[in-house]
């Protein structure tokens, strides 16, 4: 969780599920329409708000299959899957080519994204052992041209002794050159986002 100070701007409330369940925190920033940033696996870290910061401020769903699967919601009109990993490959073959949707979600999407003219942008650094190439071409192969396939060179990301090139939106964006591949796919989902939602 960030503790940094990183979120100050935000408005922070808790979220129950319908059922009572289960119960999580949401920070708010910024009017129109909502975009949903869910972080990474790391956790809510400053470089995470460091970009929803960037979509806040540009009037601005992503993470993994999670937005494909929210297709379901009608409000849903951008879904970005930005380094798609789940379910981990895990050395299996079917797994690595896995879309983490159910059929049922799969086929919304795909009616939606006929119906109501739509499309959805996938992120991931080429040679991603977690978003292997068998996932991204299921995704080519489901959508076809209304999946935007953005498949960037590991020696653009920013380094990061800790893990290899993964995070193309927060830890492993280099945005020391602004016209680099990771500031570009950047700015491209920021476009998108602008686009779909009329911001």
């Amino acid at each position: 969780m960030a503790d940094d100070g990183s979120l100050d701007g935000y408005v922070r409330f808790d979220f129950t599920d319908p059922h009572g369940r289960w119960t999580r925190p949401v920070f708010r920033r910024g009017a129109g329409p909502a975009v949903i940033v869910i972080h990474e696996m790391p956790g809510l870290h400053p470089l995470v708000t460091r970009f929803a910061d960037r979509v806040a401020s540009a009037g601005m769903c992503f993470t993994g299959g999670f937005a494909l699967a929210m297709m379901t919601e009608p409000a849903m009109v951008a879904p970005v899957l930005s380094q798609p990993s789940p379910p981990l490959p895990a050395g299996s073959r079917r797994r690595a080519g896995a879309v983490d949707a159910s059929p049922a979600e799969i086929a919304c999407a795909k009616r939606r994204f006929e119906e109501e003219d739509l499309s959805m942008i996938g992120l991931r650094f080429l040679g991603d052992p977690f978003v292997p190439d068998a996932r991204f071409a299921s995704l080519k192969s489901v959508f076809g041209a209304r999946f935007e396939a953005i498949e960037i060179d590991p020696k653009f990301a920013r380094s990061d002794p800790r893990m290899a090139p993964h995070s193309v939106l927060t830890l492993h964006l280099d945005d020391r050159d602004p016209a680099g591949p990771t500031k570009r796919a950047e700015e491209r989902v920021i476009a998108f986002f602008k686009e779909r939602t009329g911001a």
